[in-house]
């Protein structure tokens, strides 16, 4: 298992990847964030309004 940590939005985002069972997942805090909301979120942050 590999976790990767960004700073993204608000609070720090965070990938999870399993290469054995082929998962990935991005978690914010204790909450599951599905990848559009990721995408969204680092949209917004490089074209500030």
């Amino acid at each position: 298992m590999v976790a990767i940590t960004l700073e993204i939005g608000a609070e720090p985002k965070t990938l999870r990847s399993c290469s054995y069972c082929d998962i990935r997942q991005w978690e914010s805090g204790s909450s599951r964030v599905h990848l559009d909301g990721i995408l969204g979120e680092l949209s917004q942050s490089s074209n500030p309004s």
